[in-house]
């Protein structure tokens, strides 16, 4: 699922990174506090900015324009103009380490999670912080919004993932003239896991689920509606801390990582573990193109961007409309007029020997002869 890297650079401790929407380029930040941008297509070195004194876990492109922000553990926010190497602004409104940070697609915001429990939404081009939400009782890990909907997700450390919605600040906000009003977002879902911290939180770009990971190791599926969320399905595969998930809509699975070093892609329909990938330490934050097509991640000795491809099942053509294959271990026959699929056993096909079942045996002993 996920091939040989693209990229692969050694850096320390990277905390979080971002793919700019057009250009073949990732923005990663360091333990050091330095922010890279690397194009992943040559493997080069496009820029560093120095300018945080602390290990830098927020980092984002705008999806538009030359600019991007990142934030730091020595509380600072920065704009940055990547074109031409500057720092254009330094946002000091946050009391502890800031762990997120993300432009919204068409309005001048920009979102942050932050440890001193609070996510904001700064008005980047005038300056001013337009809201500050309070909601959470301890460690914020994530806040992000929807990629279409009027709502944000956030993970904390106190067991809870919330959805917020900023409908109302977002009608009573003029373009025009930047005035905002004192109103703050409405919390309309509440999702609490007692005794599994929630480190991470995600929506699903299309469909009305979100997945948030926990300090158990597992990774849960939720559906949402209104003002109700429901656990549909639970990942277990990693065996410490799972510290960041996506969607990658394109292919219909999410991938997801952990503490225990270890990368996973998953069927999250079915729970099944599609591929497993085991990196030199840590991996704390991933990334994925607006392809979909490559995926990034930052561990603590660097940078990994890989090339993502749907695995395609072997297959024999039986007849003009019916293939034989395997997928996800099972033998089946798929009936390509009417799309449909039935399993069948290698105990089936050795009693039955119809034209049909011979050509599926052949495949599952050609595919065992390649194991050997």
């Amino acid at each position: 699922m996920l091939k040989k890297a693209k990229l692969s650079v050694s850096i320390e401790g990277i905390r979080g990174l971002s793919f700019h929407l057009s250009l073949p380029w990732v923005l990663v930040g360091g333990q050091s506090g330095s922010v890279y941008i690397y194009d992943y297509f040559a493997g080069s070195l496009i820029g560093t900015f120095l300018g945080h004194e602390k290990p830098t876990r927020a980092v984002c492109f705008h999806p538009t324009q030359p600019l991007f922000a990142s934030g730091s553990d020595d509380t600072r926010l920065k704009l940055w103009h990547f074109s031409g190497r500057r720092c254009l602004y330094t946002f000091s409104q946050h009391a502890d380490s800031l762990q997120t940070a993300e432009f919204h697609r068409t309005l001048p915001w920009l979102l942050t999670a932050c440890a001193d429990r609070a996510l904001r939404v700064f008005n980047w081009q005038n300056r001013v912080c337009l809201c500050t939400v309070a909601g959470h009782f301890d460690v914020m890990y994530s806040a992000t919004f929807h990629p279409e909907d009027d709502l944000i997700v956030s993970a904390s450390r106190d067991e809870t993932v919330r959805v917020w919605d900023y409908s109302e600040l977002k009608k009573k906000y003029s373009t025009s003239t930047g005035i905002h009003d004192t109103a703050n977002m409405t919390q309309r879902i509440t999702i609490e896991k007692p005794g599994s911290p929630a480190t991470w939180a995600v929506f699903h770009p299309k469909k009305q689920l979100l997945a948030s990971c926990h300090g158990d190791g597992n990774v849960r599926v939720w559906r949402y509606k209104e003002t109700e969320g429901w656990e549909v399905q639970t990942l277990s595969g990693h065996g410490s801390k799972a510290t960041g998930c996506l969607f990658l809509a394109k292919q219909d699975v999410l991938v997801s990582c952990a503490e225990d070093h270890t990368v996973i892609v998953w069927d999250y329909n079915e729970a099944k573990v599609l591929h497993r990938g085991y990196e030199e330490g840590k991996v704390w934050s991933l990334g994925v193109s607006k392809s979909g097509n490559y995926v990034g991640e930052g561990h603590e000795k660097g940078l990994k961007v890989f090339k993502v491809e749907r695995e395609q099942p072997p297959f024999e053509r039986v007849t003009a409309n019916v293939i034989c294959r395997i997928f996800n271990g099972e033998l089946q026959l798929h009936d390509l007029l009417v799309n449909r699929t039935n399993s069948v056993s290698y105990t089936h096909l050795r009693a039955h020997e119809t034209r049909h079942d011979l050509v599926c045996r052949l495949l599952l002993e050609k595919k065992k002869k390649k194991k050997k």
